[in-house]
């Protein structure tokens, strides 16, 4: 078995049976009934956003970090690809980096903020 062969392999055992164009519809139809539209509505709220949608779909995992400079929380899916339901919040493109150092909580107004 060459490695080409290998990795489809190990892809097919660790890969649950629906192809990801299925998976990542479902999570942008629940994205679309479930999250504002509004920039403003979903600004500092990606944590409680992203629990939501982990309660919801139990196969994705939440990753913290940055997006620019902000920090930020969004989920990935069991193939490795992202799925932000708050995404729409940043206006330009800067790239999701690293995962945030210290603890986090949410404010009265469910927002989040990074305690240290």
């Amino acid at each position: 078995m060459n490695h080409k062969q290998k990795r489809a392999k190990h892809r097919a055992a660790s890969s649950p049976g629906r192809p990801r164009r299925t998976m990542m519809k479902k999570y942008r139809q629940w994205i679309a009934q479930c999250v504002p539209e509004s920039p403003d509505d979903v600004r500092g709220r990606c944590m409680g956003f992203v629990g939501l949608m982990i309660n919801t779909f139990p196969e994705l995992r939440a990753a913290s970090g940055t997006f620019g400079a902000e920090p930020h929380w969004w989920c990935v899916d069991p193939f490795g690809e992202i799925v932000d339901p708050t995404r729409h919040q940043f206006e330009r493109d800067e790239g999701y980096h690293g995962t945030l150092r210290g603890r986090y909580t949410d404010t009265a107004d469910g927002r989040i903020r990074v305690v240290a």
